[in-house]
């Protein structure tokens, strides 16, 4: 084995409007603001809690001073003293400079990054070596595009990534016949593994099988029950990227849950038939065992959330750290390895527990520190300040100090011969313990079953596809299977769309919003002329919709004469259905006519744009602009399908003046929350000015939209606990930032029962910044709820957010763990080794004789 470094290449993309760039997300709700409250005509700074005894604040990047300006503390008997002006913190070149990467891409186009990241995992992928990719840095810095090229959705196409130019490069070397190239694409996501070229629901009458993750001694870490598809063509791996972005889009999770807290994983396997020198030109068909395999993974990481504001209240803690949940078990590992590459020998107990602590690391074992050359891709934008720049930086520093271990790949059939003895020794400790049946063996009993299990599967796994299928038939197959699929979810395959829009210019059709420009515009959904569309979680709905909110007939669409659309709402659903932020109220059923360019907000789930090509060609007539009404009848822009601002996209513009209340409350009916504390707004509207209270009510609105969502999910999660959060307001209303005003409290209402006076009880009192941070736990837990069906969370303080973390908690779970670890390194306890030997040999006897083997007694 040859210790290998890691290599890192940094990316700086373009300013907004260039190359693949997306607008920056808004702070509100991720990260609080700095204060800057003026008092008596100056400004206050938050001071750094050790700046009183005179040391230096927290650093926020190596090599630099405080990153915390002070404020004027006293000195002694001298009087009071002002803290020195900290010094500039230094540019992204001299951090750039300090790290010494491998390669950097300023701008630059996608050939240019292929050759200096993709050029060198195609060379290991023809000799035949394993290689990897990990794709770095903030939401919107470019990770997804690098990786995958523009939209593939039907929208538009843009240069294509790394992904798409690397398996071109592998393809002309299948032409040979020498090697066949699979392609598996994972999305990890509440620590769990969900394979995206999977059939979109469960089978029925069972549970949806998800892929696991297994190491092998020699072969790694591999993903055991997850589809590969074959890629013969290029036009696969287009056709299958499209059908990953439709079931990414389509999961049961709720719509303001960023899509940038999920991992999405891409492994090409490259399978050679037969030996170099052996028998590849006699024309017989060799089982695929007879080969090696050996693989490329790309890995887009979640999104990296961006560093506190220099002096922001509660964050000076965070110095030196990236604040994203996902990433976190990352981190400590790249850490830990990292410090002991430097001092000490690591054992292969330390990379036990440093890998388990999440399918993330494990994933990532070789890469880290297995059989692999690894490339860390770390994006920056050409706008980041360098404390945004520093804090992505750090973590490419400490992946240069890792070393990987690269070695020849052993021939297939070597590498399962040790797995075939560990089955059938696992099958004959199963049998013993059925036959031995001794008091207390079942859990061990059942363990060795799912050991077994597991060791089958991973067998199964890496002997490749039946060579009784040719990789024509394999794929054949897998293309219905998608198309079926797709047929029931009401959607059509990437080329069968790209055909129809080119063919139909007439027809409305609705494509879906999102904040990931990767998956805004995947899903098209057309309103045929005469016919009612029905929306909603039912199994014979024409859009079906699985998420929060979504009752089984939520709405219907009905497309009178390619011109006129209606919407149509059943009683029940006044605040479910919200037409470009506004609701359909009334008690009974509600119409409302739609125009083109209108969003459709479902649930809390979707939110879709419905494009009307006659009416925006008369739109555009009205106009007189001939270069718009050519692209009348095309599919609106990737950026025009943008979710930029988070809640705000959902809710409705409000006035930019607002003299007196009443102009406001047109804009509060959207939201349960809001339109309950209509008396509280309006006795604030007149106690603030003009601007100040129109912007409070912008918060206002946001904040309730939360709040609604929050209430929807508890009554989903727990509907027994009777908790349900209100919006409380602050005395002090003319505090620097609109969000410390807020207050989040959690009701907790009794049974009603007659007879019964009990009053509700407050459970909870939030900061609205930490409801925020709450909310987001709130929608882990529904999507794992979801899409595993399960949730063992519950009742836990570390990981329930429903419920508050003491002291006493977190030294109960510390000592917990300590008790663990100690019982897990103790050694086992002494069995009856006799018993064992006999009941082995009662088996092995049985076996030889053709007989069952004898009842346990």
């Amino acid at each position: 084995a040859v210790a290998t470094p890691v290599r890192v290449v940094v990316r700086i993309q373009l300013e907004q409007g260039g190359e693949g760039q997306r607008p920056r997300r808004r702070r509100r709700q991720q990260q609080p603001r700095a204060r800057n409250c003026e008092l008596d005509g100056e400004d206050e700074s938050w001071t750094s809690p050790n700046a009183a005894s005179g040391t230096s604040g927290p650093r926020h990047f190596a090599g630099a001073a405080s990153g915390v300006s002070g404020s004027p503390v006293a000195g002694g008997a001298a009087g009071a003293a002002a803290s020195p002006e900290p010094p500039p913190p230094p540019s992204v070149s001299q951090l750039l400079a300090e790290l010494a990467p491998d390669g950097v891409v300023e701008g630059g186009s996608q050939e240019e990054l292929f050759q200096h990241v993709g050029a060198p995992l195609l060379e290991d992928g023809l000799a035949g070596r394993h290689g990897c990719v990990v794709a770095y840095g903030e939401q919107g810095s470019g990770k997804t595009f690098s990786l995958l090229g523009g939209p593939t959705g039907f929208a538009g196409e843009g240069a294509p990534g790394l992904l798409p130019r690397l398996v071109e490069g592998l393809l002309q070397g299948q032409a040979t016949g020498a090697v066949s190239l699979w392609l598996s694409v994972l999305q990890l996501r509440h620590d769990h593994v969900c394979d995206l070229l999977a059939d979109f629901r469960a089978p029925a009458g069972g549970a949806a099988e998800h892929p696991t993750l297994r190491e092998h001694a020699t072969m790694g870490v591999q993903v055991v029950g997850a589809v590969e598809a074959p890629l013969l063509e290029g036009e696969d791996l287009g056709e299958l990227l499209d059908y990953a972005a439709k079931r990414q889009a389509t999961a049961p999770t709720c719509l303001l849950s960023p899509a940038s807290q999920r991992h999405t994983v891409y492994i090409l396997r490259l399978h050679r038939r037969g030996n170099l020198g052996g028998s590849a030109g006699s024309g017989t068909s060799t089982s695929s065992t007879a080969g090696s395999s050996w693989y490329l993974r790309l890995f887009d990481l979640a999104g990296a959330q961006q560093a506190p504001e220099r002096g922001s209240p509660g964050t000076w803690w965070l110095q030196g750290t990236v604040c994203s949940q996902p990433l976190a078990p990352l981190h400590l590992a790249v850490r830990e390895l990292a410090k002991s590459s430097l001092s000490v020998v690591r054992s292969a107990q330390d990379d036990d527990v440093l890998f388990q602590t999440s399918k993330l690391t494990l994933a990532l074992k070789d890469a880290l520190v297995g059989n692999s050359r690894t490339c860390l891709l770390v994006t920056l934008r050409a706008n980041d300040t360098s404390e945004e720049a520093a804090l992505t930086l750090r973590f490419a520093r400490s992946m240069q100090q890792l070393r990987t271990h690269s070695h020849a790949i052993p021939a297939q059939a070597d590498a399962l011969a040790p797995l075939r003895e560990e089955v059938a020794r696992l099958q004959a400790q199963v049998a013993s313990a059925a036959l031995a049946m001794r008091p207390g063996g079942a859990s061990s009993s059942n363990q060795l079953a799912q050991e077994l299990a597991m060791s089958r599967r991973l067998l199964l796994h890496l002997s490749g596809p039946p060579s009784a299928q040719s990789p024509d038939e394999h794929r054949a197959a897998l293309v219905a299977r998608r198309e079926r699929a797709l047929e029931a979810q009401g959607l059509l395959s990437h080329a069968s769309t790209v055909e129809v829009l080119d063919r139909e210019q007439v027809t409305p059709y609705l494509m879906n919003m999102s904040d990931d420009a990767h998956l805004a515009g995947c899903l098209l959904y057309y309103l045929h002329p005469g016919k009612v569309t029905a929306v909603g979680s039912a199994a014979g709905s024409a859009i079906p919709i699985a998420g929060l909110g979504i009752p089984p007939h939520l709405c219907s669409l009905v497309n009178r004469d390619n011109v006129r659309v209606s919407l149509h709402r059943p009683e029940g659903t006044q605040r479910s259905v919200l037409v470009n932020g506004e609701a359909l109220l009334g008690n009974g059923l509600a119409d409302r006519e739609l125009s083109n360019g209108d969003r459709l907000f479902f649930g809390r789930a979707l939110m879709m744009r419905l494009q009307v090509p006659l009416q925006a060609a008369v739109a555009t007539i009205d106009e007189e602009s001939s270069e718009d009404a050519g692209q009348a009848g095309r599919p609106p822009q990737p950026e025009a399908l943008l979710l930029r601002e988070g809640v705000r996209d959902l809710l409705p513009e409000p006035p930019r003046h607002a003299n007196a209340f009443n102009q406001l409350r047109p804009y509060m009916k959207h939201s349960d929350s809001l339109s309950e504390l209509q008396l509280y707004m309006e006795d604030l509207h007149c106690k603030l000015e003009s601007n100040r209270s129109l912007a409070f009510f912008c918060t206002l609105q946001e904040a309730c939209m939360l709040i609604d969502e929050a209430n929807l999910i508890t009554l989903e999660v727990r509907p027994e606990d009777r908790i349900h959060f209100e919006i409380e307001f602050v005395w002090d209303i003319y505090r620097g930032r609109m969000e410390d005003i807020l207050m989040v409290r959690g009701m907790w209402y009794p049974r009603v029962e007659e007879g019964s006076s009990q009053a509700a009880d407050v459970v909870h009192y939030w900061a609205y910044s930490k409801f925020c941070e709450r909310l987001e736990m709130m929608r882990d837990v529904y999507g794992s709820l979801r899409e595993e069906g399960c949730w063992l969370g519950r009742d836990d303080p570390m990981l329930d957010p429903w419920t508050e973390t003491s002291l006493v908690d977190v030294q109960q779970r510390l000592l917990s763990l300590v008790v663990a670890e100690r019982r897990r390194a103790a050694p086992a306890p002494p069995s009856a080794p006799l018993f064992d030997a006999v009941a082995a040999a009662a088996v092995a006897a049985a076996a030889a004789a053709g007989t069952p083997p004898p009842a346990a007694p």
